[in-house]
């Protein structure tokens, strides 16, 4: 009950309480897998078969009656449910059971005090428990114990060991791939799709050999956070210098103009007054503005009546297409001027952020 909230509780079954095996099993239906064990495993165990709780290696369902060993963990059935159901009442569900040591580990480790000081080892043998005075030559690849134990675990196993902590050989143990809740107790580890993602997302964000992963990933996102807003800054200042200048032509061509608000339409209205100040014709002008949409028109197609304004011309009476309108707004666009659709006909304006001249 007084266990934190976590997102996956996980059950950690002691070295000391589990037996290992490596029996070939033949190929055997699901619902009778487990009988199939308890007959293959009789003559190794020294309890009853049925009272013990059996599970099988990750990934063995396929090696089932290919001839190879499978290694197979036993443990007292009745505890192990015993253990489970007291952390279903106090509302922690188990999402998965392993073991505190795997033979795959191929570790030693030495724990407890140093007036009860035990050493757990792995091998290819299986996962061995024995008082630490009496593990003399118990080792093989890395070699952990207790801080408590880690003089007596030196000259017992005639090795340097490093420092690990119970805890930590725990949370390297629930990073394991193995799942004791099998056959009978596979619901205790039945997990939701929720609490998959979840394993997963823990399993990267805590498991040591992710940490490179992790550390790359930071550094690509840091990376990726700087050069973006480095190239938004200098986007923004080519933007900023862009805008500047055509604020300088507008005001060194057309000083008496201010204040400057919007330098492109400024300079177009002052360009087209200019023009016709000379008697030139602008794209603002009939004859020009018609003489661009007589172009563009579909053949057959004209207006009934028009009215004009600088720079803007209403054809009433002109019906076109869906098709024949997308036409002519794209032929228009590139003059520099745009066309829209309305209930009595169709209107064309001049647009001088458009205009090629």
């Amino acid at each position: 009950n007084l266990l934190p909230p976590a997102t996956e509780v996980v059950a950690v079954v002691p070295a000391k309480v589990l037996s290992w095996h490596r029996p070939v099993i033949p190929k055997a239906p699901g619902h009778r897998l487990s009988e199939v064990l308890q007959g293959v495993l009789e003559e190794q165990l020294l309890d009853d078969p049925q009272a013990l709780h059996f599970a099988l290696q990750p990934g063995a369902r396929s090696a089932l009656g290919s001839g190879q060993p499978i290694w197979v963990a036993a443990c007292d059935r009745a505890w192990l449910r015993a253990a489970l159901q007291a952390l279903e009442a106090a509302g922690r569900r188990v999402a998965r059971v392993v073991p505190e040591m795997d033979p795959a580990t191929g570790q030693t480790w030495a724990y407890g005090t140093p007036q009860a000081a035990w050493c757990a080892h792995s091998d290819s043998h299986g996962v061995s428990v024995l008082p630490l005075d009496m593990a003399h030559g118990a080792k093989a690849g890395a070699a952990f114990a207790e801080p408590a134990v880690a003089a007596l675990a030196e000259k017992a196993l005639g090795v340097k060991v490093a420092i690990r902590q119970t805890a930590q050989q725990l949370v390297m143990a629930a990073q394991s791939e193995w799942n004791l809740a099998q056959f009978d107790l596979a619901s205790a580890g039945r997990k939701t799709p929720l609490e998959r993602v979840a394993h997963g997302w823990q399993l990267f964000a805590m498991a040591p050999q992710w940490r490179a992963v992790r550390w790359g990933l930071g550094m690509l996102l840091v990376i990726q956070f700087v050069a973006i807003n480095a190239w938004a800054w200098k986007e923004k200042s080519a933007l900023t210098a862009k805008r500047a200048q055509i604020r300088q032509t507008y005001a060194d061509a057309f000083p008496q103009s201010q204040p400057i608000i919007d330098p492109v339409a400024q300079m177009a209205r002052d360009v087209a007054a200019l023009q016709q100040a000379v008697g030139q014709v602008t794209y603002r002008d009939l004859e020009v503005m018609f003489s661009y949409v007589a172009a563009v028109l579909p053949e057959g197609k004209a207006p009934v009546a028009f009215e004009f304004k600088p720079g803007e011309v209403k054809l009433k009476g002109l019906t076109l297409s869906t098709q024949e309108m997308g036409a002519l707004e794209a032929r228009l666009k590139d003059a520099g001027y745009f066309a829209f659709s309305q209930a009595d006909g169709v209107v064309v304006t001049f647009n001088p952020a458009r205009s090629r001249t």
